[in-house]
């Protein structure tokens, strides 16, 4: 199985391996891409400081990135364009900062509950909603 693998992350880095990128739907080379943005990670990490690998083998501390065979060349740096610069910034901060949350709530919210509230995105024009 290992050798598998590395032979498929060999293929995988010379472009050779084919597949269906799950963003475009083309069926084309994919490559290994990183599973989680880079900017995440210092939302996510304990007093260790690094992220936690977990997998059938293995449990352990790592400042290595996710990744695996999943996108085409061409898709593979398209959300940290777009999407991820537009909400990394604005998400969770271990400090107690919440961005994302002083936007929304400069509107009403949609619905309000005891335990919640639903605030629609589309309609705050401090939003790109397309990007979330």
């Amino acid at each position: 199985m290992k050798s598998n693998r590395l032979s498929q992350t060999a293929e995988a880095k010379s472009g050779s391996l084919k597949g269906i990128c799950p963003l475009c739907l083309v069926d084309k080379p994919l490559i290994e891409s990183h599973l989680i943005s880079k900017g995440i990670y210092p939302l996510v990490r304990g007093e260790a400081n690094d992220a936690i690998r977990l997998n059938s083998r293995v449990i352990m501390h790592t400042s290595r990135q996710t990744k695996d065979l999943l996108l085409c060349q061409g898709c593979d740096n398209s959300p940290s364009k777009n999407e991820e610069n537009w909400i990394i910034p604005k998400l969770a901060r271990p400090d107690g900062q919440f961005p994302l949350l002083v936007i929304l709530e400069k509107l009403p919210p949609d619905t309000e509950k005891k335990e919640f509230k639903i605030y629609g995105t589309a309609k705050n024009p401090s939003i790109d909603a397309h990007k979330i």
